[in-house]
């Protein structure tokens, strides 16, 4: 049975459960037929999504399917790995469930492979729907030099070795077969036979997912692999040291000697016989990688007689491998041994302390992130000329938060991909960043609301805002994109803390060990522990963590919103797409968590309501944070007050007719000279400005303020400046004179027209602000001699087009599995036109249509791609490939294949002139 066969046997559910687990598969334009669905789930980019999702045990049996081939059984993997039959048949169901693995399910008649060696990587065949050979266990039966690595496995557990595994119902009708129940036991399925002669299942497993393991579980190459590279003289010689026939064809000879190292007595023998010096160093290969160099240091005696035997061979000029055929006899059973999911480790835990550090973390983040964008309204944030914000500025912007630059890049993150601070363009390049459109209806929302925002913002991000560097350790300014796995291991973070037991806590130490098993390949790197203890700073940040548990608003948000499904997870609470399993069972001299006690069954006349999540979300997020203020204290030395979240018309009126002195639990402003100044320069008077500051303060203007604001008044526009490049009149000469000669007031080239009246070739904006900034009350003036106020227009961006994000563009498990029941079995293949027009909606229609023409004809094309830094960069590449908002293809530049992301790809053209040197080797 090949991988197509075993799609469409599964039954709906099991069918859904694989469209979840393999979410990519879900992009658009996703298959529509089964033998589109067959290629979207064996493409180098589908299968390493997929193996970055898998467990540690998980990991470790496609290793083990490699090493033993198509002719793998459950117990032959339980045999290498000398693990307990439930642990692999767990591991095995997860691993099919994603079809990673699927069962060939022969016939008692099949007969044995007739392979000398223990299943290369290619045996599976050259395409992914290819029925690997199967092997019957009558193969045990075989002589020693005819048998595979699985056979002398299997049948070292005896006669009775097949009894003891739980088998499919091979007369089950295939519609309602699942990916679980292939090892699950069911004996009476197959009445007419006895269960100790039911045919153990033989697996299959997708070609190129050999690629991931170059030495899998430690072992090198199988030997006909290796003999490839051999001259025939140099073969003819090994097989004679054998004592083999040393005529034959290169591929008889091969095989002879293949099955010569898989006959274990005679390798044992020769093992056995090998001197200390070559016994010590193939245990030191064999506790640490199969390779060896070739060096004149390296080529000791001890390797040099390996070589002779063939129990070392060589793989080019410089390096050898012990073939996997040799490894396997030396193998140590217990070096992979499958665990099982650890528990996290935990103790005691305060539910009241974390909530309220959650109140004072979630209202923080909240008045961090609408202080940030009332700053950037007032005065826009420079942007580099790349995009993104300078190291220089966000340590600027850290300073007036009084926290750290990682602290504030946080911020700066969200609000940006929320749509609530977007692009200035000066040119072709970003000016400044200020806040959208969209930030003007979010400010207006209850504090509940605009957190609410923030965190459902932050668990989709892509990035690791806290901790912005490439895997090289190269920073990345805030707010360009960076991609990588901080969004999973963000999930994985929160449902790890979600599974806990009630009343229980972790530590982050705890939860990133047991990350290294649950998901061992985003964990492996210093660079990807580091995104893991990200998240759980950010979390902290925003209040959904706090003292190493899931705090109410978290919890809310996490049953609030739809996340992918866990592969291992036994009930919907804890699903996620990160292998992370339910909360387990506590050890035996932990205490129970109390009983809860049941909800009164509801009365006829009180139906059960399930309730709403983003109420309850709400709810949970309004119970910690402060109320807002619609009101101000003034106070007689000249400041309001104004304590919990104020609103945001009364934020607008005291950043007009004061400045900002001190922004914490409660926000401080300050009245001054010049701040009165700047709100009368807005057309109000002194009546109006007083007016407004009754309206929202209880206790009344106080009267020192009230002198201020009429004693600023009485002088405010006593200079007039007027458009004629510009003109200064004033009544009062003795003040002309002292602007006149004002040395700050040099750059005017001020010149005396009349006794009042001065010029400058300044314009009059300019004019203004130099003068304002040397102290003086200036106001513009029209031609009609009408006041000009200053424009209060809330400086707006321009929020950036979201990048093309797989996600943001995906069908339903639901909807492509019946479109799939509804489908034939025609080639269909996905025109490029399509996938370009759906996952480069920003390229032009002209640049789309040369790439599109360059992946169907597999011609070269230059396109301007830009890297991560956000610089734009010629690339000429050809042998292109679409696959879920990637391009794979030839780069001429760099000589290799590489990834282009679609969205960053801003011009594709034709090459004037030949296609530069460099191509794919042939």
């Amino acid at each position: 049975m090949n991988l197509k066969e075993y799609l469409r046997g599964l039954d709906r559910t099991a069918l859904l459960r694989l469209l979840e687990l393999r979410p990519d598969i879900l992009v658009e334009p996703a298959p529509r037929h089964w033998d589109g669905l067959v290629k979207a789930l064996t493409t180098q980019t589908s299968l390493a999504q997929a193996l970055q999702h898998l467990d540690q045990d998980a990991l470790t049996l496609t290793q083990a399917l490699q090493v033993l081939g198509p002719g793998a059984t459950p117990t032959a993997l339980a045999t290498t790995l000398n693990s307990p039959q439930p642990l692999v048949n767990a591991a095995l169901s997860r691993l099919t469930e994603r079809a990673l693995t699927w069962p060939t399910t022969p016939t008692p008649t099949q007969q044995p492979p007739t392979t000398s060696h223990p299943a290369a990587p290619h045996a599976t065949g050259n395409d992914a729907t290819a029925s690997p050979a199967t092997a019957s266990p009558a193969a045990t039966n075989l002589p020693a030099a005819n048998r595979t690595a699985a056979d002398d496995l299997t049948a070292n557990r005896g006669p009775a070795s097949h009894s003891a595994v739980n088998l499919p119902a091979t007369n089950h009708p295939p519609a309602t077969r699942t990916a679980a129940n292939h090892w699950s036991a069911n004996p009476a399925a197959e009445p007419h036979l006895p269960k100790s002669l039911l045919p153990e299942p033989h697996l299959a497993y997708p070609p190129r997912l050999a690629t991931w393991w170059p030495t899998p579980l430690g072992l090198g190459a199988p030997a006909a692999d290796l003999l490839a590279q051999y001259p025939l003289p140099e073969i003819r010689a090994l097989a004679a040291r054998h004592k083999l026939p040393a005529k034959g064809t290169r591929a008889a000879l091969t095989q002879q000697l293949a099955a010569r190292l898989n006959d274990r007595p005679h390798l044992t023998r020769l093992l056995n016989s090998l001197p200390p010096a070559a016994a010590e160093l193939l245990t030191t290969l064999r506790a640490g990688s199969p390779h060896l160099d070739l060096t004149d240091e390296a080529l000791t005696p001890a390797a040099a007689l390996l070589l002779d035997l063939g129990l070392l061979l060589r793989r080019g000029k410089s390096a050898a491998e012990v073939p996997r055929e040799v490894g396997l006899a030396l193998f140590d059973h217990h070096r992979h041994r499958l665990t099982g999911a650890p528990q996290v480790v935990t103790s005691p835990a305060t539910p009241e302390l974390a909530e309220n550090q959650a109140a004072v973390a979630a209202a923080e983040a909240v008045r961090s992130a609408t202080t940030l964008l009332e700053n950037a309204e007032a005065e826009p944030i420079p942007a580099l000329l790349s995009g993104g914000i300078g190291t220089r500025e966000l340590r600027r912007l850290a300073r007036s938060f009084a926290c750290p630059p990682e602290q504030a890049a946080l911020w700066l993150d969200l609000v940006h991909a929320a749509g609530l601070l977007g692009h200035h363009h000066a040119g072709h390049h970003v000016d400044s960043y200020a806040p959208t459109a969209a930030y003007d209806t979010w400010r207006t929302q209850p504090a509940a609301q605009r957190w609410t925002t923030l965190a459902r913002t932050w668990l989709t991000l892509q990035e690791a805002p806290t901790h912005r560097y490439t895997p090289d350790g190269r920073p990345i300014p805030p707010t360009v994109p960076n991609p990588g796995p901080a969004q999973t291991q963000r999930q994985a973070v929160l449902t790890t803390y979600a599974a806990l037991p009630p009343h229980r806590r972790a530590t982050p130490t705890a939860v990133l060990q047991a990350l290294t098993w649950h998901l061992p390949l985003l964990t492996a790197s210093d660079h990807n522990t580091a995104l893991t203890q990200a998240a759980i700073t950010e979390a902290q940040l925003l209040g959904i963590l706090a003292e190493d548990q899931l705090t109410p608003p978290g919890a809310a948000l996490l049953h609030a919103t739809h996340l992918p499904t866990s592969p291992t997870a036994t009930a919907p609470t804890t699903a996620v797409a990160t292998g992370i399993p339910g909360p387990p069972p506590p050890p035996e001299s932990a205490t129970p968590p109390p009983t809860p006690t049941p909800e009164p069954a509801p009365t006829p006349d009180a139906p059960a309501v399930p309730p709403d999540p983003e109420a309850a979300l709400l709810a949970a997020v309004t119970a910690l944070l402060p109320a807002t203020s619609e009101t101000t204290r003034l106070q007689s030395d000249l400041t309001a007050i104004v304590t919990g979240d104020p609103a945001q018309h009364l934020v607008r009126l005291l950043d007009t007719v004061a400045d900002l002195e001190s922004s914490s639990a409660a926000r401080v402003w300050r009245f001054s000279p010049a701040s009165v100044r700047r709100a009368l320069d807005t057309g109000a008077t002194a009546e109006d400005l007083l007016a407004d500051l009754a309206a929202v303060a209880p206790d009344g203007v106080p009267q020192p303020l009230a002198y201020l604001v009429h004693d600023v008044s009485r002088r405010h526009g006593s200079i007039r400046v007027v458009d004629a490049g510009c003109v200064l009149h004033t009544a009062d000469e003795i003040q002309a004179l002292e602007i006149l000669n004002s040395r700050p007031l040099a750059r005017l080239a001020l010149r005396q027209v009349a006794p009042a009246v001065l010029v400058s070739p300044r314009p009059r904006p300019e004019t203004l602000a130099l003068l304002r900034r040397a102290g003086f009350t200036p106001v513009g003036e029209d031609f009609t001699g009408n006041e000009v106020p200053e424009d209060q227009t809330p400086r707006r961006g321009r929020a950036q087009p979201a990048p093309w994000r797989p996600e943001d563009h995906v069908t339903s498990p639901a909807a492509l599995a019946a479109v799939l029941a509804d489908s034939t079995d025609a080639d269909e293949p996905l025109d490029p036109d399509t996938q370009l027009r759906v996952q480069a909606p920003e390229l032009p229609a002209a640049d789309r249509g040369w790439l599109a023409a360059a992946a169907r004809d597999g011609g070269a094309v230059e396109i301007v791609y830009r890297g991560p830094a956000g610089v734009p960069a010629p690339r000429v590449v050809s042998d292109l490939t679409l696959e879920s908002g990637i391009m794979l293809a030839w780069c001429h530049r760099h000589e290799t294949e590489a990834h282009f992301l679609l969205d960053r790809v801003t011009r594709a053209r034709p090459i004037a002139g030949p296609v530069p040197a460099g191509g794919r080797p042939q």
